[in-house]
This record gives C-alpha cells, structure tokens and sequence, in this order.
C-alpha cells in the first residue's frame, strides 16, 4: 500500500503542478489577448476620429463646391451680359466709324483746294500750274481753288 499511495501521491503533486503551469500559462494568454484587444480598440477609437474627420471635411468640400458652382454660374452669366453690351458697343462704334468716313469724303468732295504763291519767289511757270490743277480739281472733282498770292502789289 506504500507503494500505491507513493504513487497516486506523486501523480496528485505532478497534476497539481501541470495544472498550476497550466493555468499561469493560460493566465498570461489571456492577459496577452487583452493587451492586445485594447490595442486594437485604441487602434478603431483613433481610425473612427479619423473617418468623422473625413467625413466632415467631405462635407465642407461639397459646401465649398456648391458655392464655387454659384459664383461660376453668376460669372457666366455676367460674362454674357457684357458680351452683349460690348457686341452692342462695337456695332455703334462701327456705325459711328462709317458716319464719320463718309462726313470726311464728302469734306473732302466740297472743301476748295488752297493754294499759295509769293509773287517774289513764284514764276510763271508755276501760276499756270497752280491753275492747270485748280481746273483739274474742278472739272474732275467739282472743287474750288482758293489761290493766295501774297504781295501782289509788287
């Protein structure tokens, strides 16, 4: 009976120690887990702050873009509106332009032509000229001459 009890007592001491080193092994794994758990926890509380943030950000980049949007179209329509009136400018302006040529050859048409000779310097030569061209601008043009002759008394 000695023997037995020997025996059954080394295998009590040898379970209680298995299962001592078995719990303290398991004790570890489970603090192991927990540490890492939180973590992981730690790790989604931060990446959960990060897609608010996001999210918000998003949300201020569409108000942005509807405003951005808004002022695009009112420029737009500005930019017609000016088209319009500077289309409107240019005609009356060409309108203008053309009045104006057409004061400016009919000016011309009836304006006399000056001419003028000093007695002292001019020859005969040049008095025929001045009146060859005066005949010209008259019979081609229908302009008057106005001759200035100064000193003629000489």
């Amino acid at each position: 009976m000695n023997k037995f009890f020997r025996l059954v007592s080394m295998f009590a001491i040898a379970g209680v120690t298995f299962a001592y080193t078995s719990c303290t092994d398991y004790s570890e794994d489970i603090n192991k887990v927990d540490n890492r758990v939180d973590n992981v926890e730690g790790r989604l509380t931060t990446v959960e702050g990060q897609v608010k943030n996001l999210e918000t950000t998003t949300t201020q980049l569409k108000d942005a873009q509807a405003k951005t949007d808004a002022a695009v179209k009112t420029l737009e329509t500005t930019l017609k509106e000016l088209q319009t009136k500077h289309d409107k400018d240019v005609e009356r302006i060409e309108g203008i332009t053309d009045a104006l040529r057409k004061d400016v050859t009919t000016l011309q048409e009836k304006a006399a032509a000056v001419e003028a000779l000093i007695p002292t310097l001019a020859t005969k030569k040049d008095l025929e000229e001045v009146i060859a061209r005066a005949k010209q601008n008259h019979g081609g043009y229908g302009r008057k001459t106005i001759l200035f002759i100064d000193e003629i008394h000489r």
